[in-house]
């Protein structure tokens, strides 16, 4: 059953396909969970929807690699291997380094 939740995360990679009406975002993305243990992080499957006409609304930002986001209000599930399985509906870009990216606990 999807749940939601509120994150910090860096993309590691990012693709896109378009579709009836829209381009599909495939991402990876990844959250520190630990301060003092650097290996200690949480996979995530990230998927993003974006109009192909510009005159629709668009609610989120368009995602590309080495960016850090600050997610919320986003629905998820858990998949194979203890990744999360997150549908974007609510980011925004984080003007940091991602070596600077905070331990962000998922709440």
């Amino acid at each position: 059953m999807p749940a939601q939740l509120s994150t910090v995360l860096y993309i590691s990679n990012y693709q896109e396909k378009i579709s009836s009406g829209f381009i599909i975002g495939n991402a990876t993305g990844y959250t520190r969970l630990d301060e003092t243990n650097g290996d200690k992080m949480q996979k995530f499957n990230i998927v993003a929807f974006y109009p192909i006409d510009d005159s629709k609304p668009c609610y989120i930002p368009k995602i590309q690699e080495g960016q850090v986001l600050s997610v919320a209000n986003s629905k998820f599930s858990i998949g194979a291997n203890n990744e999360i399985d997150l549908i974007l509906a609510a980011a925004s870009i984080l003007d940091i380094d991602p070596k600077d990216a905070p331990v962000h606990q998922i709440s």
